[in-house]
């Protein structure tokens, strides 16, 4: 099962304790991870599919993030390539903003949702 790790503070804070912590409980279940914090008004997302344990990506990510919003995805994949576009969180511009969002599970409508989107900019 996909796992998610938020955090969300009224200042600027870290999970390099409790992100590690995070990736260690899941493995060795995993198909990808992806964190993301924002920069000031920007959203960075850092999504990879090695595993997080041993990865130098993902410690320089845990050591970098921190933010007052901070989400974290184990991935198991049910459905799509193992890669890591297909890693959470996503980030998205919408009315002249980042947002960043992840969710388990598979959005089978992804195309109409897409498309509903598109239509109400």
């Amino acid at each position: 099962m996909c796992e998610l790790f938020a955090l969300s503070c009224n200042r600027k804070d870290s999970a390099a304790f409790s992100l590690p912590l995070f990736a260690r409980y899941h493995s060795p279940y995993w198909d990808g991870w992806g964190v993301g914090y924002y920069v000031g008004t920007h959203a960075r997302v850092v999504r990879n599919i090695d595993d997080p344990n041993y990865s130098e990506t993902f410690r320089r990510t845990v050591q970098k993030a921190r933010s007052n919003v901070i989400i974290a995805h184990i991935r198991l994949a049910t459905s799509g390539d193992v890669c890591p576009e297909n890693c959470h969180p996503f980030r998205y511009r919408y009315l002249n903003r980042d947002w960043l969002f992840a969710h388990n599970g598979t959005i089978d409508l992804l195309l109409r949702l897409w498309h509903c989107c598109i239509s109400q900019r």
